[in-house]
């Protein structure tokens, strides 16, 4: 799982073209390496290592963070979350922050400037087989088949 983290957040090979360092998906599996890492009690110096990433994965979040205010279907993504991680009263995790990201998606209006030329949200919302409330057929409807050379 570190891997993954490490991963994602070098910027080396993002998902998507066009995304930088994808913060948020590094917190996400870090957070869940940490976890896995806790209930063993044998390994804490990678619990250590990864509390170390996680710190530095926030810093550098908080630091780089957009705001999706205005931005539904472009942010928040693989890059940032719906807000600044904060650690008052207690530590904003990953998954309490996408938690959030619905609630926010749910309130924001359209937003017609898509940088990928689709809404993101709703990529991913298919791709884990949900509905979405609407969909878009263009009047020449027409498939391609790319490889990574083409």
């Amino acid at each position: 799982m570190m891997n993954i983290a490490e991963r994602r957040i070098s910027g080396a090979q993002p998902m998507r073209p066009a995304i930088g360092k994808e913060y948020a998906l590094a917190i996400e599996w870090a957070e869940g390496a940490l976890t896995i890492t806790q209930n063993k009690a044998d390994d804490k110096p990678m619990e250590k290592y990864i509390a170390k990433f996680l710190k530095s994965a926030r810093i550098e979040h908080n630091s780089n963070w957009r705001s999706p205010v205005g931005q539904k279907g472009n942010l928040p993504n693989e890059e940032f979350f719906v807000r600044k991680i904060v650690n008052n009263p207690k530590l904003s995790t990953g998954k309490e922050l996408r938690m959030e990201e619905n609630d926010f998606l749910s309130k924001e209006p359209k937003n017609y400037h898509l940088n990928q030329g689709y809404n993101i949200h709703d990529f991913y919302a298919l791709c884990r087989g949900e509905q979405v409330n609407h969909s878009y057929a263009p009047e020449k409807p027409m498939c391609r088949l790319t490889t990574k050379k083409s």
